[in-house]
């Protein structure tokens, strides 16, 4: 997002001077539905002596229905979870970002939304990511996603609202 918008390729050059000169030589792109870190990452400046260094998801994955519209594609069911971390893959993802929980809502019951996705699919996205070489990072609030996640072998949690001290262990 560039004041509010959908960034550009062009926003992602023009910004990509400004943290040069602020001295930000590495960007890590969390995922968004049109995949503009994969093409960021591509053409960002490679005739400077300096280039940035872009590592991008891509899109994120969520579950169908569920939060991450905005950062991702909807995924379910084995078949369609084994296409999408392959298809990442092939267009050049650095790692598959997860979204496996909704976002914080304290003026709810339950502070945080639904969303995520089963055991069972679960581990069809990380068969497939080790498959191709593709480390997770997880977006998730909660103690169980958070555990879940973790137990997953995640290199990241995103968030990580309402974690145990059990969990942080």
């Amino acid at each position: 997002m560039v004041d509010g918008r959908q960034a550009t390729l062009d926003d992602c050059q023009d910004l990509s001077g400004r943290f040069l000169y602020q001295g930000i030589i590495s960007i890590v792109d969390m995922g968004q539905k049109n995949g503009l870190g994969l093409k960021f990452k591509k053409v960002s400046d490679r005739k400077s002596l300096f280039p940035i260094q872009v590592l991008s998801a891509g899109w994120a994955l969520h579950k169908k229905g569920g939060y991450g519209g905005f950062l991702g594609k909807g995924i379910s069911g084995k078949e369609e979870i084994r296409s999408a971390v392959k298809n990442l893959a092939v267009f050049g993802a650095d790692f598959i970002k997860i979204i496996n929980s909704g976002i914080v809502s304290l003026r709810e019951d339950n502070p945080v939304t639904g969303g995520g996705f089963s055991g069972e699919e679960w581990k069809v996205i990380e068969e497939e990511a080790a498959l191709q070489g593709l480390p997770l990072r997880c977006h998730a609030n909660s103690d169980r996603v958070i555990r879940q996640a973790v137990d997953s072998g995640v290199s990241s949690i995103e968030h990580g609202f309402f974690i145990s001290r059990e969990t942080l262990q």
